[in-house]
């Protein structure tokens, strides 16, 4: 049978970090491996050189390195215990082809050749990217009436305080009976934060006059539409999209199995709580969650908390400390409750 695995998800989820750990694996003389490289059908040695480079050396990968000639890696790996072959195909180790097929709703022949290959996905999520969970509409009202307050008091003229307490009162009514719309107000929207919507794309935009607006006479009279823009759209439903997707074109009636691998589990350990990578995508995404957990006819599902480095780049006490172990021993790959430090756990789970 052909062992063919994927590696998706969006920028910033983990997976360079991921593969720079694995290809050091595959390339450094490690006891007792279980796989080992057979060939690189396709990608840039030199660029996994450099980013196993900075993964030895206890660096953030840097992002400038990404270039056409790299975009796509594929790794045919050989399991040492039986001789069975492997192709590890990373269509796109950036994330940005991830983020299209949610954009234009398309994508090119290769990749769904790939999918139509496909028996296992490593999935990709991250604690650390912004917009995983939706910016909820109650929350985006109080901070427009609030908004409105302030707006009010600033005001020196009395019939203007009046008029605007109206206001408030009626968008207070009107979100009552449920007619309000989530709003923004478009020259206070560094007082809103990114957060609010969902990430750093409506700041960012907003403050660069990239995003039009249009304003309009809205119950409080001082709001705007936010336009359509797929960079906002919680990161669930891209990541839903993309599974039912595969589910879709994929010809095989087996389910797909899919390891779920939550990054930067290292800042996720507690001595206090011991959460399971399942418990953490069950309280964190939970829309993704009960999606996989529903769809079992399609998705075969077990989830990975992974630590690729293995530290926080911005704590340099604990990077220094970090340095002077082993490269191997850095890692974090947890499964339930048990903890390892073998990067090929999530690969071979796919093959049984």
């Amino acid at each position: 049978m052909e062992n063919n695995i994927l590696v998706m998800g969006l920028a910033g989820t983990g997976k360079t970090t991921f593969i720079a750990a694995l290809w050091a694996y595959l390339t450094e003389d490690i006891p007792e491996k279980e796989l080992t490289l057979h060939s690189l059908v396709d990608g840039d040695s030199k660029y996994l050189n450099e980013i196993t480079r900075q993964w030895l050396t206890c660096n953030r990968i840097q992002r400038n390195l990404k270039t056409e000639s790299h975009k796509d890696i594929r790794m045919n790996l050989k399991v040492v215990g039986d001789g069975s072959e492997i192709d590890l195909n990373i269509p796109d180790i950036a994330g940005e082809t991830f983020q299209e097929h949610f954009d234009i709703r398309k994508w090119s022949k290769s990749y769904d050749e790939t999918i139509a290959r496909t028996t296992g996905v490593l999935l990709f999520v991250s604690p650390l990217t912004p917009n995983n969970k939706p910016a909820l509409i109650l929350d985006a009202l109080e901070i427009t009436r609030e908004m409105d307050e302030n707006l009010v008091h600033s005001e020196s003229d009395s019939s203007f305080e009046d008029d605007g307490a109206a206001r408030t009162n009626e968008t207070e009514q009107a979100s009552t009976n449920g007619n309000s719309l989530v709003v923004e107000v478009v020259d206070k929207v560094d007082v809103l934060g990114a957060e609010s919507f969902g990430g750093n794309a409506s700041k960012s935009k907003a403050e660069k006059g990239s995003v039009d607006t249009e304003l309009i006479d809205d119950i409080n009279g001082v709001a705007a539409f936010t336009p359509y823009n797929p960079e906002l759209t919680c990161n669930q439903v891209k990541i839903i999209e993309e599974l039912q997707f595969i589910a879709f074109h994929h010809p095989k009636v087996i389910p797909v199995k899919v390891a779920v691998m939550v990054s930067a589990w290292d800042q996720l350990i507690s001595p206090v709580v011991d959460l399971s990578p399942e418990d953490w995508l069950n309280i964190n995404m939970p829309l993704l969650y009960q999606f996989i957990k529903c769809n079992s006819g399609k998705f075969t599902v077990d989830f990975f908390g992974v630590s690729a480095q293995g530290v926080d780049y911005d704590d340099e006490n604990e990077v220094r400390r970090k340095f002077g172990t082993l490269p191997q021993d850095r890692i974090i790959i947890q499964k339930n409750h048990d903890r390892s430090h073998n990067i090929t756990m999530p690969i071979m789970w796919v093959l049984r």
